[in-house]
C-alpha cells in the first residue's frame, strides 16, 4: 500500500513524493493510526513504542507523500485509500 509507482520524470513531488522512497511498514501503520485521529501518546502506546519514534517516523514520512503537516498527512492517507480501495487493518 502508498508505495510510489510514478514514471521517473514526474517530479519529487508527485504520487507519494520522490521515486523511490517508499514508506516503510512502520511509517505506513503510524499514519493509518494518525489518519483515524489518534495522538502521538495513543500510537506510541498502541505500538509499544518511544513517542519520539512516532515523531521521527512522522517526520520522515512528510516528505515522501509530499506534505508538511500532521493534518495534511492524514488527508492524504485518506485520499491514497480511496484511490486504490484499500484499507489496512489497524493495529
Amino acid at each position: 500500500m502508498f508505495e510510489n509507482h510514478e514514471p521517473d520524470d514526474a517530479g519529487p513531488t508527485s504520487g507519494l513524493g520522490p521515486v523511490g522512497r517508499p514508506l516503510s511498514a512502520r511509517e505506513r501503520e503510524i499514519l493509518l493510526l494518525l489518519a483515524d485521529g489518534h495522538t502521538n501518546r495513543s500510537i506510541a502506546e498502541a505500538l509499544n513504542i518511544a513517542i519520539g519514534t512516532v515523531k521521527r517516523h512522522l517526520a520522515n514520512a512528510y516528505p515522501k507523500l509530499g506534505v508538511d503537516s500532521r493534518l495534511a498527512a492524514a488527508l492524504r492517507v485518506r485520499e491514497l485509500e480511496s484511490a486504490i480501495g484499500d484499507r489496512m487493518p489497524r493495529p
